[in-house]
């Protein structure tokens, strides 16, 4: 199950870092690392050129192929984001990250 998780760090109704009612993200990401056995040791890249600084995250060489993929928006917070990463959108990362995958796994 390939996953893309965007996420900001000030979402104050998912905190970043969770609650009482709700896992963290590092938590939720490790279920998915974990079920799709991934690497557990991501590749990291930084971009700031869009007005806030978004961290990727990619643990990928899952079984069939499958990523697990965290985009952390640094002070974002709990909105379908506008800032991009690397001249793309929420929308456009979402669709580069689903569209590359079938039923099977990795296309």
């Amino acid at each position: 199950m390939p996953v893309v998780h965007l996420h900001g760090t000030s979402d104050g109704v998912l905190p970043y870092n969770g609650s009482n009612d709700w896992n963290s993200v590092q938590s939720t990401l490790d279920h998915w690392i974990n079920f799709n056995n991934t690497t557990t040791n991501p590749t990291v890249s930084t971009d700031n050129s869009g007005g806030m600084s978004i961290e990727h995250y990619v643990y990928d060489q899952g079984d069939r192929s499958v990523s697990v993929e965290h985009y952390k928006y640094i002070g974002g917070e709990h909105v379908w984001f506008s800032t991009t990463y690397q001249g793309q959108n929420a929308s456009k990362i979402v669709w580069n990250f689903v569209s590359q995958y079938d039923i099977n796994g990795l296309r």
